[in-house]
């Protein structure tokens, strides 16, 4: 299942400062869901600075170095979905 990367700037309003929640779902829709299931979105707003899939994050500086702003992974939440038999027979 792939990792999206929500990272953090310096705002007073963001769950931490710098750093960044991996987050592991099957598609950046259920990812986003599931990010604010935990970081709940403030006044229409995603509650982080940015987002990137795994491929575009390991482009970045961030993972380059494994830090944003001195700090590197806060959390990592991971979406676990399982079908039962019957949908997997389908």
């Amino acid at each position: 299942m792939p990792d999206f990367y929500f990272t953090y700037g310096t705002a007073e309003v963001y769950p931490y400062k710098g750093g960044w929640t991996r987050v592991t779902a099957p598609s950046i829709n259920l990812a986003l869901n599931a990010f604010t299931a935990v970081h709940p979105n403030r006044e229409n707003c995603l509650n982080c600075a940015d987002y990137y899939s795994e491929r575009e994050f390991k482009t970045t500086d961030m993972y380059k170095s494994n830090s944003n702003r001195g700090y590197g992974e806060h959390e990592h939440i991971t979406l676990d979905v399982e079908c039962s038999d019957k949908e997997k027979d389908r």
